[in-house]
């Protein structure tokens, strides 16, 4: 079975609508998905629905956007498969609402050297609920701004390092995220690890048990990295997941739906590893 276990929509960070994204993967030979659109789960149902109208697994889920305070950098968490889905929903919330406090923070920011409106940037979100810089971005080029997404304007003004309009969302403590997802009956899995200079923390965590899974494959992860990677996942027992982290054309760096798939058999492993707490 072909799987990439790390997709966005446009609920959160991606451009693509949930039923374009099944369509695609099924007709680029995926048998299943994992649906991770960040800080949500709100399109997991109706995923579910056109998933099995098209021969696609889906895999829900949500991506949380979680912090290490010991080394105090980002880390993503990945949640797969939640029994009770809605003691999520109170982090879900949180997470929003910060991010996309900074996401209006950021528009204001814009607005004082460029004539765009909120009106116009909100037509953008298209169903989801948090501002994010790409829609600040799509509201330039539609204005003849730039033509480029990622370019040297997104630089300019949204680096997280030197970007003159950047504002950074408060993120939640990564051990918080995971007792969250496993009080929900799901499976938490470390995404990102080498974008995030995550090793430490997913020693720590996967040595006291507290992870279930890590990214092993995944456009910032090297073949090198992937062999570091494996064997760390190989020394705790944990599941080694693969995934394009794809968003469309809110990507940073161009990659198709399904270019880094799941190891096989990983999600076989995946359904039958015990959740916490039973």
């Amino acid at each position: 079975m072909l799987g990439d276990l790390h997709c966005h929509t446009r609920l959160s960070d991606g451009s693509n609508t949930i039923e374009d994204l099944i369509f695609y993967a099924r007709r680029g030979g995926l048998d299943f998905i994992g649906l991770v659109d960040r800080d949500t789960l709100s399109g997991v149902t109706r995923a579910e629905v056109l998933g099995s109208r098209y021969g696609l697994q889906i895999i829900g889920g949500a991506e949380f956007s979680a912090w290490d305070p010991q080394r105090e950098r980002p880390v993503d968490i990945l949640c797969y498969l939640p029994l009770k889905p809605d003691r999520l929903l109170g982090i879900c919330n949180r997470l929003q609402s910060v991010r996309n406090q900074a996401g209006h923070e950021m528009l204001k920011k814009v607005m004082v050297s460029y004539p765009i409106t909120a009106e116009h940037v909100g037509r953008l979100l298209s169903g989801g609920r948090v501002l994010m810089p790409e829609h600040i971005m799509w509201t330039l080029m539609d204005l003849g701004y730039t033509d480029q997404l990622r370019g040297d304007l997104y630089r300019r003004l949204f680096d997280p390092e030197e970007g003159s309009c950047f504002v950074a969302a408060q993120r939640m403590d990564a051990r918080k995220v995971i007792g969250a997802i496993h009080t929900a009956g799901g499976f938490a899995v470390m995404a990102n690890p080498m974008k995030y200079r995550s090793l430490d923390l997913l020693e720590e965590l996967a040595e006291k048990g507290e992870l279930d899974g890590v990214e092993i494959r995944a456009p910032h992860i090297s073949p090198e990295a992937e062999q570091v990677l494996e064997g760390i996942a190989d020394r705790y027992s944990l599941i080694k997941t693969g995934g394009t982290d794809f968003r469309g054309a809110n990507s940073l760096d161009p990659y198709p739906l399904g270019s880094f798939l799941t190891p096989p058999g990983q999600l076989e492993l995946l359904f039958q590893r015990p959740r916490h707490g039973q």
